[in-house]
């Protein structure tokens, strides 16, 4: 998988999987959760190794401790936009975002803190992953 930053750059898995070894080898980090939304996400997963085709996580023996990686869609999937703004030609948020926020209650402003004032309590991949209804979603999420 790569990122590609406004047509100029790109950022490839490889790239990402060695700044991870990097930093693990120098103990900046306990633990990472990457988080990718966009088409193809689960291809950004620095664990991931394709074999025919399909993408194994964690498949390879040398896996980077600690990174957890979430993604909107599976290689081949596209991620999708909920909605978007006539007023600026743009869609304004996509539906892994959008389904992620209505499962948390909100952004957690005010009084009404939803599910965010328990978020030690949830597991991480419950509340990322399994609360995505994939019928809506267009994609599979990746874990």
């Amino acid at each position: 998988g790569f990122f590609k930053f406004r047509d100029l750059e790109d950022f490839q898995t490889a790239d990402l999987r060695g700044v991870l070894e990097q930093m693990t080898l120098m103990k900046r980090f306990r633990n990472m959760l990457i988080l990718s939304d966009t088409c193809q996400a689960f291809t950004l997963d620095p664990d991931n190794v394709d074999v025919d085709g399909i993408m194994n996580s964690n498949a390879n023996a040398g896996a980077v401790k600690n990174v957890y990686t979430v993604a909107s869609s599976l290689k081949g999937q596209n991620s999708y936009a909920h909605h978007g703004d006539a007023a600026i030609g743009h869609s304004v948020i996509d539906r892994y975002v959008y389904y992620f926020m209505e499962y948390m209650g909100g952004f957690g402003l005010g009084r009404n803190m939803g599910k965010w004032g328990q978020l030690e309590e949830l597991n991480v991949k419950q509340a990322m992953v399994n609360s995505m209804p994939t019928n809506r979603m267009g994609a599979t999420i990746g874990w």
